[in-house]
């Protein structure tokens, strides 16, 4: 809202930016990260889901504080998917 002399213009709020995190950031820290993923998501190639997990994770902008938790929670809903 701006408020001159003679007038007073309304302009709509703009949208919120929504940052995603960007790929060269999402990269896992803890050496048994991927032994971990293999044990929850048995069958399924860890390295696959990785790339799926980041390319998901960048599409809905989803901001990553820990990648290693974030990662195997992921596994676990595809590990999920294939016991059902």
């Amino acid at each position: 809202m701006e408020i001159d002399p003679d007038n007073v213009t309304f302009r709509p709020k703009s949208e919120e930016a929504v940052v995603a995190t960007p790929l060269q950031y999402l990269r896992l820290q803890q050496a048994g990260t991927h032994d971990e993923a293999r044990r929850i998501a048995s069958g399924w190639d860890v390295y696959a889901l990785e790339q799926e997990w980041r390319m998901w994770v960048h599409d809905k902008a989803i901001e990553v504080k820990d990648p290693d938790k974030h990662f195997l929670a992921f596994c676990k809903k595809r590990g999920a998917l294939q016991d059902s």
